[in-house]
């Protein structure tokens, strides 16, 4: 088998695994992630897990040559789980920093505090739930 064989069933391979992961994004599909994720804390560990798949697949898709149109199909998967991330430092500077790196990024959310700041947050919260 010569080499333009086999790259021709590497792509009908990878355009074969786009289609299997597509067939799985429905709208019943989404409904039950998006229901059970908000209703217990069981769920949110494989709705994780379930994004960076597609992650790691996009990942992958982008390493790879001449298949624009199976990458896009990933990247146009609604999103079920969006990272958050909470940036806790003694000094702002160094929080606005990281936050901007990190919003430049890409898809999640970041909130960043000083130290102080955020022992505030915690007493008003604890105060309230007191």
């Amino acid at each position: 088998m010569g080499l333009f064989s086999l790259l021709f069933v590497f792509f009908i391979l990878i355009d074969k695994i786009v289609e299997l992961e597509l067939s799985e994004w429905n709208d019943i599909f989404l409904y039950a992630i998006n229901f059970f994720k908000n209703k217990t804390s069981e769920f949110k560990y494989p709705v994780d897990r379930i994004q960076s798949h597609v992650k790691e697949i996009e990942r992958f898709l982008m390493s790879v040559e001449n298949r624009p149109d199976a990458l896009q199909k990933i990247k146009e998967l609604p999103l079920v789980w969006i990272e958050n991330i909470l940036i806790v430092d003694d000094e702002e500077m160094i929080t606005d920093l990281i936050r901007s790196l990190l919003n430049r990024a890409g898809n999640g959310w970041f909130d960043s505090f000083t130290k102080r700041q955020w022992k505030n947050i915690l007493h008003q919260t604890i105060d309230f739930y007191s």
